[in-house]
């Protein structure tokens, strides 16, 4: 027979496993809200759009969504995979520094290192890095002795659960940025690094999200191959817009196409490391959503000291100024740009990648800001000299590029048949192109330098340096203050 104290003991006991049993029992799986934009390239302020509308994006509208959606519900993380600054003059001006400012002030837990991370410079980005309030992560980026040039993961907690959320860029970023900005820096396959990574994530984690700017198909890949380890990839760098998604694939893939023209929401319900319930979709940013004040008024004290220069005209265009698109590059935009860079340097031909392309101008008066849309990058124009022979080789790399759909250059004072990846039927101001003759080029230091894949550029011997590709471009207007360029089949794919 029990005593009296063993039995109040007994009592005890089994209403502590009771209770303990009861609260596994109802414990309830976490509602789980994800906030996310990429490939945003300087957008802090509304812009006009041709497909989306006029007046929208903004930092400070994204910044209002952002906080109202937080109060509704405390388990929320904000999310950016990268390429945050360059591209508008409020980003270059200044060097990324509104940029970054007002990614501090918006609330983000983390953000993925975009290639155009590097486009103020290595050191720029590393103090950017060191000071800021936001991780920054890269965890397939290493420098020369092993270690990270970021933080891989960060391990957040919403609830009882644990979430990594892990950072991965493009192993491309050698080629799409200027090389000089990544020198001494490795980048890891993606897929290599993650594997790698998986057992420590599995260990600290309930769920783990893949923060990544290496684009959608890559994200593909990745979550083919771990299909039941991922839950969430959130993406960039393929300026993809994403409304739905098909969660028997695996993995959720989102990504809200750029320039903060959407704020993307993924809600998720998260029971045992599972996810058992799943809504996406993008937020419009248009003028209903009330900027926050304290996000505009910081930005206004940038914004007040470029107006005066940026809304300056410098010349005038009586057609619509069409940039050129990855796989489509038939631009009257990029045609006019390499003549004018032709001229500039009195070149036998003249080379502009696509991507150095960036915004349409409507027909009407040209300001400063435009052309600073356009060429925002800080490149300048280099003239360039190369054998009849070694000219050859540049001009087929660019009909196996046209022939299979991929980024190529716009061209000024050549024209030719791309036909299986070879270039045919040369024609450079009317007469063939000779092998034993020396030709010139003119093309942009991005290019020189071997971005974009275009190494064959840097064989070339440099003669000279000019300024940066925008200041050509308003000289160019100021002798020729009226323009009407037509878009002109200078590379014609013949299949």
């Amino acid at each position: 027979m029990q005593s009296k104290s063993a039995r109040i003991l007994s009592f005890f006991l089994i209403g502590f496993i009771y209770l303990t049993m009861m609260s596994w029992g109802m414990s309830k799986p976490l509602n789980l809200t994800i906030l996310y934009d990429n490939d945003v390239h300087g957008h802090l302020l509304p812009f006009n759009d041709n497909r989306y509308g006029q007046d929208i994006g903004g930092a400070a509208r994204r910044a209002t969504l952002i906080n109202d959606i937080k109060k509704t519900n405390q388990n929320t993380i904000v999310l950016s995979a990268g390429d945050w600054i360059s591209g508008t003059p409020v980003s270059g001006l200044f060097r990324g520094k509104a940029d970054w400012g007002t990614l501090q002030r918006m609330g983000y837990d983390a953000i993925v290192v975009g290639n155009h991370e590097f486009d103020y410079g290595q050191p720029v980005l590393r103090e950017t890095i060191k000071s800021s309030q936001v991780p920054f992560l890269a965890a397939n980026i290493y420098q020369n002795d092993g270690s990270y040039f970021a933080k891989p993961y960060i391990i957040l907690k919403k609830g009882k659960t644990r979430i990594a959320v892990l950072g991965l860029t493009t192993q491309e970023t050698p080629v799409v940025t200027h090389p000089k900005n990544v020198e001494g820096l490795e980048f890891e396959n993606p897929l290599v690094t993650f594997s790698k990574l998986l057992p420590e994530l599995k260990k600290k984690a309930d769920l783990i999200i893949v923060l990544s700017h290496m684009g959608y198909e890559e994200d593909i890949q990745l979550a083919r191959q771990f299909p039941k380890d991922i839950q969430v990839i959130v993406g960039g760098h393929s300026h993809t817009k994403i409304d739905t998604f098909n969660k028997s694939e695996g993995p959720i893939i989102v990504q809200a196409y750029q320039w903060g023209t959407f704020l993307g929401r993924l809600d998720i319900q998260v029971e045992k490391g599972n996810v058992i319930n799943t809504q996406a979709k993008l937020i419009p940013i248009n003028s209903q959503i009330k900027p926050n004040t304290k996000i505009e008024s910081y930005l206004q004290t940038y914004v007040s000291q470029i107006d005066s220069l940026m809304n300056k005209q410098v010349g005038m265009t009586s057609v619509d100024l069409v940039k050129p698109n990855y796989g489509h590059p038939l631009s009257n935009l990029a045609c006019w740009l390499t003549d004018v860079f032709r001229e500039r340097m009195g070149a036998d031909i003249a080379l502009q990648n696509t991507g150095g392309t960036r915004a349409n101008i409507n027909k009407g008066p040209i300001t400063y800001n435009d052309i600073y849309n356009v060429l925002p990058f800080d490149n300048t124009l280099v003239l360039m000299q190369v054998s009849g022979t070694e000219l050859q080789e540049i001009l087929d790399d660019l009909a196996n590029r046209a022939n299979s759909g991929r980024e190529t250059s716009a061209i000024s004072g050549v024209t030719f048949l791309a036909k299986n990846g070879q270039a045919t039927e040369i024609s450079l101001a009317g007469r063939s192109l000779d092998p034993a003759k020396t030709y010139t080029i003119a093309a942009n230091d991005f290019m020189a330098n071997g971005g974009s894949g275009y190494t064959l550029l840097k064989k070339a011997k440099v003669i000279k340096y000019d300024t940066v590709l925008r200041d050509i471009v308003v000289d160019y207007l100021k002798e020729h203050p009226v323009i009407a360029p037509q878009a002109e089949e200078r590379i014609k794919v013949v299949k």
